[in-house]
């Protein structure tokens, strides 16, 4: 029998595998900013609140872009 959690971890590990991999090629995209997704998605922009802290990377805040072929 299929286990679907079990589907969805080995998806989760080969879509981190193939970010890896794209990254090393240096073929991985910039990203895109939280913001511009949600504005995309058609939802309302998010408040930071009081004690939100910034993690450091320049990059956290964005979606990894690229092929996925």
């Amino acid at each position: 029998m299929w286990n679907p959690a079990g589907g969805r971890e080995t998806e989760d590990a080969l879509a981190v595998a193939d970010y890896r991999r794209r990254k090393a090629e240096g073929t991985l995209g910039e990203g895109v900013p939280h913001e511009e997704v949600r504005r995309m998605l058609g939802l309302s922009p998010l408040s930071p609140t009081a004690d939100s802290q910034p993690t450091g990377s320049r990059n956290s805040s964005r979606f990894p872009t690229g092929s996925y072929e």
